[in-house]
């Protein structure tokens, strides 16, 4: 009898992004996808050659919809921001994920109008981890698909007049 994988935290968000928000004052756009990587750190080939810089979902064999989910459904995401690149002043903001859009992509909106003012000028640095039903999974806190890029941070858009 085979034995099938038991289910683990989901894997890091994918193709993570920060940016002045271009729509609320004082704030940064966080805007990523639901993991491709299992938090395993492996990735798939999606049944061809493994391609580092696009990697493919991996099958749904196990999981929710793929192997990244960590066999369960991501039910939201925390996103950290911070003005040290070391996290030590962290705020968590928490964003929920409606059943059936887990593959669309996420745009989070971090600034005054939800009670966490930024302060304009000041550098803000941002990673976010996907959560199942077991925890959170690892955090991205670098660009790119595979976090490997620079360090995501922004600055926030205009203070409100």
């Amino acid at each position: 009898m085979g034995r099938v994988p038991g289910a683990r935290v989901p894997g890091k968000p994918f193709e993570v992004h920060v940016v002045p928000s271009a729509v609320y004052c004082a704030a940064v756009t966080v805007q990523f996808t639901a993991p491709v990587i299992p938090a395993h750190g492996l990735y798939c080939n999606g049944g061809g050659t493994v391609d580092r810089r696009a990697p493919q979902p991996c099958p749904a064999g196990m999981g929710f919809s793929n192997q990244a989910d960590g066999g369960l459904r991501v039910t939201g995401y925390e996103l950290q921001y911070a003005t040290f690149p070391d996290f030590r002043d962290a705020r968590t903001v928490v964003a929920s994920v409606v059943a059936g859009t887990e593959e669309l992509p996420v745009t989070v909106n971090i600034g005054q109008h939800m009670g966490h003012p930024l302060q304009p000028g000041i550098t803000y640095y941002v990673r976010t981890a996907a959560r199942n039903n077991l925890g959170v999974g690892p955090f991205c806190a670098r660009a790119d698909g595979l976090c490997d890029g620079a360090q995501l941070a922004a600055l926030p858009s205009a203070a409100c007049a």
